[in-house]
């Protein structure tokens, strides 16, 4: 398409220098309600639904497939493994604070979220597939 042709507009949506939209150029129809030929290029084979000569060029004729599985990271283990000692210096201290420190509540709140959380990231990795 060229910068000439009527139905072309770079800018579609900015003000033309006639102060209309460039939208309008760009499709004529919605002035002027005519939908002509040009819209509808391949509707004859929509509707009859008989494909182009073609057709059957675009298709993969054969596909193998390798099962591939990942070997776990070592990296990612002991990364597992550090975590849960952290976790176990955290509900040690949480144990220890709640009960030096008097406070009314049971450990469990701070630990069990903790713990559970861990066990699902873990679970997650070491199911995976």
């Amino acid at each position: 398409m060229s910068g000439d042709d009527p139905g072309f507009s770079p800018g579609a949506g900015a003000p033309g220098a006639d102060g209309g939209f460039a939208v309008a150029r760009a499709f004529p129809f919605r002035e002027t309600g005519y939908l002509g030929p040009e819209m509808f290029p391949h509707l004859v084979r929509v509707i009859v639904r008989r494909p182009p000569p073609e057709y059957d060029r675009g298709f993969v004729e054969e596909v193998r497939l390798v099962e591939f599985v990942r070997a776990r990271q070592p990296r990612v283990a002991w990364v597992l493994l550090v975590c849960w000692a952290l976790i176990a210096v955290k509900c040690a201290l949480v144990l220890w604070l709640v009960e030096k420190y008097h406070l009314r509540f049971n450990p469990l709140w701070v630990t069990a979220p903790t713990i559970a959380c861990a066990l699902l990231c873990t679970a997650i990795y070491f199911r995976r597939e």
